[in-house]
């Protein structure tokens, strides 16, 4: 869709942790449950969060966006918190 990605800190390994009131400001990126991980960029690969859907990864880290984006290529979270930072393959 062309919104800017985050990946955040404290994902320490490819388990997502942002979940509740952290998911409403930072939704994950989510992709088809059935996407195909061999046709992803290079660094690019998926998890399953709790909830069964399926995360989008980048160099094990699980992708987010942010709910203060409104429009493609919107950068408004990079730095937010100290946590959240632009993801850059």
């Amino acid at each position: 869709q062309g919104m800017s990605p985050y990946p955040f800190d404290p994902d320490t390994t490819t388990e997502a942790t942002c979940y509740d009131a952290c998911e409403g400001h930072w939704p994950p990126a989510l992709v088809p449950a059935k996407a195909d991980a061999a046709v992803l960029p290079k660094g690019f690969a998926t998890t399953t969060r709790r909830d069964g859907s399926v995360q989008l990864t980048l160099n094990g880290d699980p992708l987010y966006l942010f709910a203060g984006d409104s429009a493609v290529g919107d950068i408004n979270g990079d730095g937010l918190g100290g946590v959240w930072h632009l993801a850059r393959p």
